[in-house]
C-alpha cells in the first residue's frame, strides 16, 4: 500500500507553499462548473463502485481491503487479455480502439468469472484460516497479496501503458450541450460510467432491501455470532460476498482502463480517491459508500481543478483526514458497540 501511496503522490514534485498561494489563472465560469460537474459524476460512479467493493468487504469480514486497487487492476488486465484473443491481437499488437458488442460482452463476463472466483479464493483459502487471528494479520494479507499481484501482472504483461478498447456503440454516443455559446460535451464513456454506476447501484440496495440472502447478508454484518445462531450460512455468505465486491472492482477496472490506459498502477489513485469516499459516507453503509464515492468526485474535479497539482494529489488524505477527525463514522455510518 505505501507504493500505491508513493505513486499518488508522485505529482507533488515538492510544490513550495507560496504556489498554494499563486493564481492558478483558470477562470470560473458556467461551461467550465459544467465540466468540472460531469467529469465529477463520472469518475464519481467508478469509485462508488470500488467503494461498494471496500464497505462490502469491511461489513462482512471486519477488514480493511487494502489489496484493493491491485485486484481490480489485475482483473481489468484478464479483461485485456480476453479481448485481445477474441480479436485476434495477442501478442505485443495492440487492441482497435474500439470492439463490437458481442466481443466486449463475452471478455467481461469472463472476467467477472474470473473475479469471482478470485474473491473466494482470497476468502475462503488467505483469510477464513486467520478469521479467528488479530486484524493487522488479515490486513497484511491484503497488503501482500496487493504486492503479489502487481508483481504478477508487471510480469505477465510488462509496467508500460497499454491503450484499452472501448465499446464501440459508446465511441458514437456523445452528446453535447450548449452553454453561453460554448459546449459541455458528454462523451459515451462519461454517460456508460455513470449509467453503470447508478445501475449496478440500485441492483445491490434492492438485493440487500427485498432478498432472502441480501437480508441474511445484512443480519450477519450486524451480527455474525447471532445470525449463525438463527441458522444463516456465515461463511458461504463472506464468500459471496468476497465475490460480490470482487466483481465490482473488475466492472471499475474495466471502466477507468479507456480513460487512463491500461498499467499496474492505473488504479492506485482510483483506490485511494474511493477510500476516501468510503470513509466520507461511512465504513458501514452501502448508501454512504455510493454518496461518498459521488462527492469525493465532485469534490475532486471541482476543488482540484483550481488548485496546483501538488495539492490537488493530497485531496483524498485531506478528506480522510478531516472527516475522521470530525465525524468518524461519516456521513451515513453508525455508531457500533461490541460487547466484550
Amino acid at each position: 500500500m505505501s507504493a500505491l501511496i508513493t505513486a499518488y503522490l508522485a505529482d507533488a514534485h515538492g510544490a513550495a507553499v507560496a504556489t498554494i498561494l499563486a493564481d492558478s489563472g483558470k477562470g470560473f465560469d458556467l461551461v467550465t462548473l459544467g465540466r468540472n460537474i460531469v467529469n465529477g459524476l463520472t469518475f464519481g460512479s467508478i469509485y462508488a463502485l470500488v467503494a461498494l467493493s471496500i464497505v462490502l468487504i469491511y461489513k462482512s469480514s471486519d477488514v480493511v481491503n487494502f489489496g484493493t486497487a491491485e485486484m481490480g487492476m489485475f482483473a481489468t488486465f484478464v479483461c485485456f487479455s480476453s479481448l485481445s484473443i477474441l480479436v485476434g491481437r495477442e501478442g505485443n499488437i495492440p487492441l482497435p480502439e474500439t470492439i463490437g458488442l458481442g466481443n466486449y460482452l463475452i471478455a467481461i463476463l469472463l472476467t467477472l468469472v474470473f473475479a469471482g472466483l478470485l474473491g473466494l479464493v482470497i476468502e475462503r483459502v488467505l483469510l477464513r484460516p486467520l478469521s479467528k487471528a488479530p486484524v493487522l494479520s488479515q490486513i497484511m494479507v491484503t497488503i501482500g497479496l496487493g504486492v503479489f499481484l502487481y508483481g504478477l501482472a508487471s510480469f505477465i504483461w510488462k509496467a508500460d501503458n497499454k491503450p484499452f478498447s472501448q465499446l464501440d456503440v459508446v465511441k458514437s454516443a456523445d452528446i453535447r450541450i450548449n452553454v453561453d455559446n460554448s459546449f459541455i460535451s458528454i462523451t459515451g464513456e462519461m454517460i456508460t460510467a455513470m449509467l453503470i454506476g447508478a445501475v449496478l447501484s440500485l441492483l445491490l440496495y434492492l438485493f440487500f432491501k427485498f432478498t432472502l440472502v441480501g437480508t441474511a447478508m445484512r443480519a450477519m454484518a450486524q451480527n455474525p455470532t447471532t445470525a449463525k445462531l438463527m441458522g444463516v450460512n456465515v461463511g458461504f455468505l463472506t464468500g459471496l460476498t468476497w465475490m460480490i465486491a470482487m466483481m465490482l472492482l473488475a466492472i471499475a477496472g474495466v471502466l477507468v482502463a479507456p480513460k487512463i490506459s491500461l498499467s499496474p498502477l492505473m488504479m492506485a489513485n482510483v483506490a485511494v480517491l474511493s477510500f476516501a469516499g468510503a470513509v466520507l459516507g461511512g465504513m458501514t453503509s452501502l448508501v454512504g459508500a455510493v454518496a461518498g464515492g459521488l462527492l469525493v468526485g465532485i469534490i475532486d474535479n471541482l476543488v482540484g481543478f483550481y488548485l496546483p497539482d501538488g495539492l490537488r494529489s493530497m485531496l483524498a488524505f485531506l478528506i480522510i483526514v478531516v472527516v475522521l477527525t470530525f465525524r468518524p463514522n461519516g456521513l451515513f455510518g453508525k455508531v457500533v458497540r461490541k460487547k466484550v
